[in-house]
């Protein structure tokens, strides 16, 4: 019995620690000034526009060791955890903290931005991926991806700024198939990544959100 209970328990813990993690961001994010966070967004605005034109994607969850430069793991880096904000998806009750690039211990527990797309941010000319598995027995994740439909939104919250997607095109590729991911002229897209089909993760569906506004964090946690 005790096994059986097992995988929701767990579940439930991972929830309760992802929920006081971004409560703790939150919190860590209102004690910085105003001058201090537009720094931290324009700084990652830089980097955004530095990229352009040179993004060379490798799929997150492939076993492949990726090397994250300093430089990028120090922006929006609020308290050094790693963690640049998190992600709030109400049609399928998930939030999770966000984390500098796609490590399996990040992926285990949490979400991951992928190194070699735009910090999710916001703003013209920007394509941010954001990657968690689904179907491990310990925490739900992305598990429920699929149940996404267009015309569903999700946020992304940023320091002092909640960015609002609205989902336009839902597809399914091949891990190497990147061209979807690409940043477009003028645009500004979220995709989340996870691994389908269930169980099989053989290929890649692909959720894409583009930006419908930008607010204050409501601090309504799921």
């Amino acid at each position: 019995f005790s096994v059986l209970l097992y995988p929701t328990f767990s579940s439930y813990l991972n929830e309760k620690n992802s929920s006081k993690v971004v409560s703790n961001y939150d919190a860590e994010s209102v004690k910085l000034s105003n001058a201090e966070k537009e720094q931290m967004l324009a700084d990652a605005r830089a980097y955004n526009q530095e990229m352009l034109g040179n993004i060379d994607l490798i799929d997150p969850f492939s076993q492949t060791n990726t090397e994250i430069d300093e430089r990028y793991q120090d922006l929006l880096n609020v308290d050094g955890s790693g963690m640049m904000g998190y992600i709030r998806i109400p049609k399928i009750k998930v939030e999770l903290p966000i984390y500098h690039g796609t490590d399996e211990g990040i992926l285990q527990i949490a979400a991951g931005h992928l190194k070699g797309t735009s910090f999710p941010v916001g703003g013209d000319s920007t394509h941010s991926v954001i990657s968690a598995h689904r179907g491990l027995p310990s925490t739900k994740l992305f598990t429920d991806l699929d149940k996404m439909e267009v015309g569903d939104t999700f946020t992304i919250t940023i320091l002092n700024r909640e960015i609002t997607y609205e989902v336009d095109d839902i597809s399914i590729v091949l891990p190497d198939e990147t061209d979807s991911l690409q940043i477009e002229d003028k645009k500004d897209y979220c995709t989340l990544m996870t691994c389908t089909p269930y169980g099989i993760n053989t290929h890649r569906l692909l959720v894409r959100g583009h930006c419908i506004g930008t607010g204050e964090p409501q601090h309504i946690h799921v």
